[in-house]
């Protein structure tokens, strides 16, 4: 289905089915969204600012350059989606899976990530300023030239992830795991 450009804002949307369909610049600002299937979907620059989403499957979705600042995500499949350039700025994430995800150059400042799955993920160039990542899972994350200032990874998972050239002045990492994670 080609639904480029429409405007969800406000809606309250349960058991819909969106995969594979085009949602391109489509706007759910401020949307509650629970068990919906948007897997595969494209929603490039989509405007979800504020959206609440529960109990959804968003897998292999391509969101590139898509707002999602100040959402509230809680058990969402998210496992091998496009987020390049995302904006996830002060977003709640509640047993999100972001697994082979690719998040090159997204903004995740002062999200709440606690115990989210982020093993092989793609965050290079991301900014996750002051964000809590406890508890998560980082396994063999790639975080090339991360802006980590202030992020929290207490007992988080970093084993086998990739942090060279990452800013990591004040970073939390109290008994996170760091087996032959790379820093230089």
């Amino acid at each position: 289905a080609n639904l480029t450009n429409c405007d969800f804002s406000q809606a309250k949307l349960s058991d819909c089915d969106f995969q594979g369909a085009n949602l391109d610049h489509s706007s759910f600002y401020s949307t509650t969204i629970n068990n919906c299937n948007f897997a595969f979907s494209r929603m490039l620059y989509a405007f979800l600012k504020q959206v609440i989403i529960s109990k959804s499957r968003f897998g292999g979705v391509n969101a590139r350059g898509s707002d999602l600042s100040f959402s509230k995500m809680t058990e969402v499949d998210m496992k091998g989606a496009i987020l390049k350039y995302a904006d996830f700025n002060s977003c709640t994430l509640t047993d999100v899976n972001m697994t082979n995800s690719n998040l090159i150059g997204a903004d995740l400042k002062d999200a709440q990530c606690a115990g989210v799955q982020w093993e092989e993920v793609n965050l290079e160039g991301s900014d996750l300023t002051y964000a809590n990542f406890e508890g998560a899972n980082f396994k063999n994350a790639f975080l090339l030239e991360a802006n980590l200032h202030g992020t929290n990874f207490t007992k988080a998972n970093l084993s086998d992830a990739y942090l060279v050239d990452s800013n990591l002045a004040k970073a939390i990492t109290k008994d996170a795991n760091l087996e032959n994670t790379i820093l230089a």
